[in-house]
């Protein structure tokens, strides 16, 4: 995961705006060793958000941001997983996927729509006065 790369490389923890009694933050900060999961304040250097595409428990801001994005016939299937397991790091066994084609293809025809959108809000001038944008698979080994 890519705060855990910032982690180890900065020595600072990461924060982020999801509520940390949701299953899915717990699970980020108690697996994946993430303390500072739902912390957003002077505690943390970066802080993780979904915005626009879900808001968090509190409003985040700041002038700076580090867009990381994912190829998105990759993280379609792996958000499809995380919406069935709850978790970050389970995968539906591919007949549950067949099982469930009508409601795949619905899923993956609105999230075209919603990742078109959350890449023209962080790429429009002057959203933020510095953006780095870093691709989730340079990240990873396949």
């Amino acid at each position: 995961m890519v705060r855990q790369v910032i982690t180890r490389i900065t020595g600072f923890h990461t924060g982020s705006d999801g509520l940390p009694t949701r299953t899915l933050c717990w699970h980020l900060g108690q697996i994946f060793e993430l303390p500072g999961e739902g912390i957003v304040d002077d505690r943390v250097e970066v802080v993780k958000t979904h915005w626009p595409e879900r808001r968090g428990w509190t409003a985040v801001s700041g002038t700076r941001a580090i867009m990381v994005t994912r190829n998105f016939y990759d993280a379609v299937g792996s958000y499809w997983d995380m919406c069935l397991t709850n978790t970050h790091n389970k995968r539906v066994r591919p007949e549950v996927k067949k099982s469930m084609w009508g409601k795949w293809r619905g899923m993956v025809g609105n999230e075209v729509g919603v990742w078109r959108n959350y890449a023209e809000y962080w790429l429009e001038d002057g959203r933020v006065e510095e953006l780095l944008v870093l691709r989730f698979e340079d990240f990873v080994s396949d």
